[in-house]
């Protein structure tokens, strides 16, 4: 008995070999592949021909990395080989290549033969994450056999099997368009390492009912899908794309920042730029990006503190400029005092900050009075802002949301170009000498208490040198102090608010992260569950709650809704007898979430409202303390949590309104410790909604605002009760500390997969579009109109998309 190779070739990860067993007329024989050591790896054995002649068929391996294969014929139920053939994986390349020159009608029919059959699992990848040293990876299973227990295993690149744990997280039916009208989709993700050079799955039916399937990346598939993975979760920072944004934009020239001809407002601006121990070549680039200025009416107050060794003086007196004054300082009162001093000689109506080796747009002051005479309450205006080296790119993009105070309660998100209104100034004081190196911050907050509004101008105005004194790029080595001093910025702003709170350090420089004292007694709090049926999710969910949090003052209401199966009103009862803070109460009616939400808000007069989907699971043990803590500030109306998939990546960070004309969640599917673009998926924030899967609220907002609106019974009623709210002048924030697992789509399935549930999301679309339209025609006030608007994770746009 031997083995003749009839046809080889390779794809997608696997080899095809079509193999007769010359002698095997009237055995029942296996074919399958081991490595040189004897250990197996995984093959399918396709076979065609009849019992009586020579058996052939068609052998599936992985294309392994530089392995010789042994491709051994055994009598089934046996160990020992019949016959042997070697396949060094040199031969394997070139041999596919030639017959594919040669034979390519045959390998195009050879290759994908395990795809076609009707009865085998059917697996696909969803998606891949790098995440640290491993990487996640999401397999879809397809059968046709609605009862199908498929079991995986895997191999890496080099034919070592893995040791897999497989987290199931989404299983239902869908649609197909075949006889049968209908197949099964099983979601798993697994964690390999992603040093293994190559990933083999495999897949078998536990039942039999359908055949086994494998799914293959090879070493250059692996890694292509992994830097794919990371391309398409790339932000704004991307060196590549803010290289090309920049040059599509024109950066002399910015569209949309130019004055209105029908402006009369020209208010004079102070430049306060404090001078110290000045580099001669810096110090002149930001004079000459100043005297460049579109924008006329300024004056720039130079404070000089340098005494008689300055080089400022003499500059000036060469530029020979009457809008430039020099206030020479006895001494060096500190970045404070010096500031100070300078605002104390400003005459204008708005007084600008500027660092002595940073530069402008030459338009950046136009913007800004184009953007006063759009608000004209505005109490202070920043804009966007970028780095620089001497002679090096211009890099670190920082394209920021609308006033985001949560975002600034985490770290100086307004940084440059502080302008600030001269009668504020007077309003809010000056600061002092113990937020020295944090006096930008400091004023920003001191701000933000005075009720006047905080404007945005959402344009590239401001160039922050990186050199080894300053700041930029969270250069925390240059002023250690400056850290400490914005602790303490924000802490005595609280202490101004009269809000309890301790600040703590965050997770980089510069970065802070506050925890609210809660009153005493605590607030009270009301989980409200729907539920139907599902009792081992409903149990994941409030099992977790019970042990896991220290919270005091709560109860869990369970809303039954339309429940079929006998097993469900067995485990209410005894989860009432077990625990007095769980009640169930029931909704009679058709499944309308706004509706059931609304009644289980109507039973209770508990403070906070907490909504919770039954397919969650509780991480942090403090996440109601963290989220009701928010909630202690007058200003918020809603807090949402940080939610995760089993897998450990991102299901909820925060929402975008308006993105490919829906609701979308940001940076999703990256892991649970990537900070993301500006840290947003870390840190605290403001954004246009949360996801109503962990929702917490006051109870008096929720019953000031109506409520849910019914007309949403399944989508967008989270969103558009967050609408509602920030309508109503209350602030919507996420926290990343209060977390939580979230198994989407295990209750009530994708609408993708069913044309009844697709027509009513579509229907709820509209509605929302309808009832919001300024998120669907001028963007999110969280995101940046710089920005992709249809990205999730804030990039920027194509060159060709960003000159329209």
């Amino acid at each position: 008995m031997k083995i003749k190779n009839l046809v080889l070739c390779r794809g997608d990860g696997k080899g095809y070999a079509r193999l007769r067993i010359v002698g095997s007329a009237g055995r029942d024989v296996a074919v399958e592949a081991a490595l040189e050591d004897g250990s197996s790896i995984p093959t399918l054995w396709l076979k065609e021909s009849d019992p009586a002649s020579d058996v052939v068929g068609v052998l599936v391996f992985p294309l392994l990395d530089d392995v010789t294969l042994f491709v051994r014929v055994v009598q089934r139920g046996g160990d020992e080989p019949l016959c042997a053939m070697r396949l060094p994986a040199g031969k394997l390349k070139w041999l596919s290549r030639l017959n594919y020159r040669l034979r390519p009608s045959l390998c195009v029919a050879l290759r994908g033969t395990d795809e076609r059959s009707v009865d085998r699992l059917r697996l696909s990848l969803v998606m891949c994450m790098p995440d640290g040293e491993e990487g996640v990876w999401r397999i879809a299973a397809e059968s046709r056999s609605l009862g199908s227990q498929p079991r995986f295993s895997a191999w890496d690149g080099v034919g070592h099997a893995l040791q897999i744990d497989p987290i199931f997280f989404e299983d239902q039916c869908i649609p197909d368009g075949t006889v049968e009208g209908v197949r099964r989709r099983m979601v798993v993700s697994v964690r390999v390492p992603a040093a293994t050079g190559g990933l083999f799955v495999v897949a078998e039916d536990e039942t039999g009912a359908a055949l086994p399937a494998m799914l293959g990346f090879d070493k250059a598939a692996f890694f292509g899908e992994l830097h794919r993975a990371l391309r398409r979760v790339r932000n704004a920072a991307d060196e590549d794309d803010y290289r090309a944004w920049r040059e599509s934009r024109k950066m002399e020239g910015l569209s949309g920042s130019r004055l209105d001809p029908e402006v009369s407002l020209s208010p004079l601006v102070s430049i306060v730029v404090p001078c110290y121990r000045v580099n001669e070549r810096y110090f002149e680039e930001m004079l000459e990006s100043v005297l460049a200025q579109s924008y006329v009416r300024w004056e720039l107050v130079l404070v000089d503190s340098e005494s008689e060794s300055s080089k400022v003086p003499g500059i000036v007196e060469r530029i020979a400029d009457d809008r430039i004054t020099v206030v020479p300082l006895r001494d060096n009162l500190g970045i404070v005092g010096n500031t100070n001093a300078g605002i104390q000689h400003a005459r204008g109506e708005y007084v600008a900050f500027l660092d002595y080796d940073d530069v402008l747009e030459p338009n950046a002051l136009e913007a800004y009075v184009q953007a006063i005479a759009e608000h004209p309450d505005a109490g202070l205006l920043y804009c966007d802002e970028d780095s620089f080296e001497v002679g090096g790119a211009f890099r670190n993009p920082v394209f920021k949301t609308d006033f985001n105070r949560d975002l600034l309660y985490s770290h100086n998100c307004i940084t440059h170009w502080l302008m600030v209104r001269k009668d504020v100034l007077a309003e809010t004081g000056l600061s002092d000498d113990e937020v020295n190196g944090a006096q930008d911050y400091d004023l920003s907050l001191r701000v933000s208490e005075t009720g006047r509004e905080i404007v945005h101008v959402p344009h590239m105005l401001y160039h922050w040198r990186v050199h080894g004194e300053s700041t930029a790029g969270d250069n925390l080595g240059s002023k250690p102090y400056a850290h400490q001093a914005g602790k303490i910025a924000l802490r005595r702003h609280f202490d101004r608010r009269g809000i309890p709170v301790s600040v703590e350090d965050g997770d980089g420089p510069f970065v802070y992260r506050v925890r609210y004292q809660l009153p005493d007694p605590q607030p009270s709090v009301e989980i409200l569950i729907p539920s139907k049926d599902h009792v081992d999710v409903l149990d994941r969910c409030v099992r977790s709650i019970l042990e896991k949090s220290a919270y005091g003052n709560y109860r869990i209401t369970v809303i039954e809704n339309n429940s079929m199966e006998d097993e469900t009103f067995a485990y209410y009862r005894e989860l009432e007898a077990r625990s007095d803070r769980v009640r169930v109460i029931e909704w009679p009616h058709g499944f309308n979430y706004a509706k059931i939400m609304n009644f289980g808000a109507a039973s209770t007069d508990a403070d906070l409202l907490l909504l919770l989907n039954n397919d969650t699971e509780v991480i942090a043990p403090d996440f109601i303390e963290e989220m009701a803590g928010y909630l202690q500030r007058p200003e918020v109306g809603i807090v949402g949590a940080k939610l995760l998939y089993y897998d450990g990546l991102v299901q909820h960070a925060g929402m975008l309104i308006g993105p490919d004309g829906t609701v979308v969640h940001v940076n999703q599917n990256v892991p649970d410790a990537q900070g993301c673009y500006l840290g947003r998926s870390v840190r605290p924030g403001n954004f246009s909604s949360v996801t109503g899967a962990c929702q917490m609220v006051k109870r008096t907002v929720f019953e000031e605002v109506g409520g849910y609106s019914e007309e949403f019974a399944v989508g967008y009623n989270d969103a558009d009760f967050c609408c509602k709210v920030s309508a109503a002048g209350y602030s919507v924030t996420f926290t990343p500390y209060a977390k939580l697992y979230h198994n989407e789509f295990v209750s009530r399935g994708r609408e993708e997969g069913d044309p009844s549930k697709m027509q009513r999301w579509l229907r709820e679309r509209a509605l929302m579009q309808e009832k919001w339209p300024q998120f669907f025609e001028q963007g999110d006030p969280f995101s940046n109109p710089n920005l992709d608007r249809d990205s999730l994770y804030f990039a920027l746009p194509s060159p060709e998309d960003a000159r329209r």
